[in-house]
């Protein structure tokens, strides 16, 4: 099974995509990310959940399992808190209410390509 971990694991991404990827690699990495390096996407906007679209789609298609694991835990709110993009994205909403349509977008887009979709669920 393979697995792109979103949002919460996703920095090696930015080094190709810094547009869609707030707080990449900043330092101390403990403020910014569960694990070292910090990056995640930004999960509001609209341009980075289409460039995720497009990747897990691409990805998906690659491999004959039923099951893609996308993710789901050790998301950092600071990151979002600290980036102004990500802030006006949300346009009042909740960071948990983005990380919900964000995942739901995903898991939806990997429905439709006959793949369950596989996440972590921590406490």
């Amino acid at each position: 099974m393979q697995e792109i971990d979103t949002p919460g694991h996703t920095s090696a991404i930015s080094k190709s995509h810094p547009e869609h990827f707030p707080c990449s690699e900043e330092s101390p990495w403990t403020r910014y990310a569960n694990e070292p390096p910090a990056g995640q996407p930004r999960l509001a906007s609209p341009a980075t959940v289409s460039f995720t679209v497009g990747l897990l789609s691409a990805i998906a298609k690659l491999f004959p399992s039923t099951l893609f694991g996308t993710g789901g835990d050790e998301i950092n709110l600071r990151c979002y808190a600290d980036d102004a993009q990500t802030q006006s994205d949300l346009a009042g909403r909740m960071v948990e209410q983005a990380v919900d349509a964000f995942m739901q977008v995903t898991r939806g887009t990997l429905m439709n390509l006959g793949k369950t979709s596989v996440v972590w669920e921590g406490a």
